[in-house]
């Protein structure tokens, strides 16, 4: 019996199948990694902005909003330049951008970003041309930080950097002058211990001595010398009682500070015919101690500024309490000043803010040539107890 044999089907080829499969798996591959990028873009701490080469942007990342609190969806397809760059900046920005695209090559720079509300963020840039998989260049990526903090933190070290030096140098130049100003005022007393006082009190010992040898022909005569003599020693008195004063006023330490600003006002009308008139706002107000000691010596320095530079015929001094603090203030009507020459040429404006300093106080000093000068202090009030004033006499 014959067998009928059953023809075979034929195979099919499994080179479709397999393609196919590839495909699959490549495009995957693609996505994740398409995903994976997008979602480093969105995490990333730094700024990432992508744009076209008309500047156009197509990926503004979650920093970037953060920072200028725009959306993605409110930029994508915008201008970066129009939208978030000051005019001063955009022309300058577009010519970068250009030279970019044209060179091919990658550039640092910064710029400022104005945020939705109108601040400005200064941001550190880095730009490189991207190409796509034929090396045709299609994007600019840009990768950025906001260092505005950074910048603002930077220059007020620099300022105060500068500060610092500059306080060094005054208190170079105040060392250096106040050693000068001691031996000045110990020859100061020398001369006038030693030509005024010696001498004078050597010829009252002459008169003595000539009273005792010689006999008066009455005694009116002695009655009247003795009185010239007595004269004489009065007047010496008070000039020794004034250099007293100019070196600790007693004054100071028995009434307060008060007193010995009228004491001091008096005696500048007195020796310069200057009118000095002193207004004391709190009349019960007393201050006493380290604190009394530096205003009335930021006093007496100012005083003599007037006296020896101003030219003014009247000068006015007060004293009172503002806003939890005390206030001294000099002012005068006379020729003024430049205050930056000031202090180039003496050390008496260094000097007042050097004690206004150690009292934990501010210094303002107001002057033109021409327009008169007004010098401020405020120290705070009550003073601090709780630990001792630096010495400022």
């Amino acid at each position: 019996m014959a067998t009928r044999k059953t023809p075979r089907s034929p195979r099919k080829s499994a080179k479709p199948v397999v393609a196919a499969g590839a495909y699959r798996r490549a495009h995957l591959a693609l996505q994740e990694e398409r995903n994976f990028s997008a979602a480093v873009l969105e995490t990333a701490g730094a700024m990432v902005v992508v744009t076209d080469l008309e500047g156009r942007i197509v990926r503004f990342n979650r920093a970037c909003q953060l920072v200028t609190g725009f959306t993605f969806d409110e930029m994508k397809g915008k201008s970066s330049w129009d939208l978030l760059l000051s005019s001063q900046e955009r022309d300058e920005r577009k010519a970068a951008y250009r030279r970019i695209i044209a060179d091919g090559v990658t550039v640092d720079h910064e710029n400022h970003w104005v945020d939705r509300g109108g601040t400005p963020h200064l941001i550190s840039w880095s730009s490189a041309p991207m190409t796509d998989a034929d090396g045709v260049l299609r994007n600019v990526v840009r990768i950025g930080t906001d260092i505005s903090e950074h910048r603002r933190i930077e220059q007020e070290l620099q300022r105060s950097e500068s500060a610092l030096r500059a306080s060094q140098t005054q208190l170079r130049l105040l060392a250096a002058g106040l050693t000068s100003a001691q031996e000045k005022e110990r020859k100061r007393l020398a001369v006038e211990l030693h030509d005024d006082v010696l001498q004078r009190m050597a010829a009252l010992m002459l008169e003595l001595h000539s009273l005792q040898e010689s006999k008066p022909a009455t005694g009116r005569e002695l009655v009247d010398r003795l009185a010239a003599v007595e004269d004489r020693l009065k007047a010496l008195a008070r000039d020794i009682r004034r250099t007293a004063h100019q070196l600790h006023p007693a004054v100071l330490g028995h009434l307060g500070l008060a007193p010995a600003l009228k004491a001091l006002c008096e005696d500048v009308m007195r020796q310069s015919g200057i009118e000095a008139r002193l207004t004391v706002r709190e009349p019960a107000l007393h201050v006493s101690g380290d604190l009394a000691l530096g205003l009335y010596r930021v006093a007496q320095e100012a005083l003599d500024n007037v006296v020896t530079h101003s030219g003014a015929k009247e000068v006015r001094v007060s004293l009172g309490l503002r806003n939890g603090s005390l206030l001294l203030s000099i002012s005068d009507g006379g020729r003024g000043f430049d205050p930056e020459e000031a202090r180039q040429r003496g050390l008496g404006l260094i000097a007042i803010e050097e004690r206004v300093r150690q009292m934990g106080g501010t210094f303002t000093l107001k002057s033109a040539p021409g327009e008169g000068t007004r010098i401020n202090v405020a120290v705070p009030w009550p003073p601090k107890t709780d630990a001792p004033a630096e010495p400022t006499a």
